[in-house]
């Protein structure tokens, strides 16, 4: 086990938004000492598979009103707006997961870095991205590895 976790999340299935499963597994063939996870589950679940690490690098997709399909935004905890301590498996953002994993005392990473690839389909079944994403791809491996991975 090493002490930094790439988790990717995404479905598979629904065309952009299975971009955060993809990098991952690209990063995992760039980075082999690094472990990683891809899933499609979010919420308190993630917890078990988090705990212990130092750092933890979260892949995923995101919609936002001005977004440009293809770009790359990176975020903190602290950027996802107040945390509430609950337990739901179903509705429960990333901060509040994490507040809520702290507060029952797991052994969670201190560093958490969050990748969201501006998408424009996570509807339409398929396993191909979007050109305005995919001609991204490339680009936003790269800067996942150069901010977070170059020492």
């Amino acid at each position: 086990m090493s002490d930094t976790l790439i988790f990717g999340l995404g479905n598979p299935i629904l065309s952009d938004d299975r971009v955060g499963l993809w990098v991952a597994e690209k990063l995992s063939e760039r980075l082999p000492e690094i472990d990683v996870i891809q899933a499609a589950v979010a919420g308190i679940s993630i917890l078990d598979e988090v705990q212990g690490y130092k750092k933890v690098v979260f892949i995923d997709s995101i919609i936002t009103e001005d977004g440009i399909p293809g770009e790359l935004h990176k975020f903190t905890l602290d950027d996802l707006g107040p945390a509430i301590a609950s337990i739901s498996h179903h509705g429960t953002g990333l901060a509040s997961t994490f507040a809520t994993g702290r507060e029952m005392g797991y052994d969670l990473p201190e560093i958490v870095e969050i990748y969201a690839v501006e998408i424009s389909n996570n509807t339409d079944f398929s396993e191909e991205f979007t050109p305005e994403v995919a001609e991204n791809l490339p680009s936003i491996i790269e800067r996942i590895i150069k901010e977070s991975f170059s020492n």
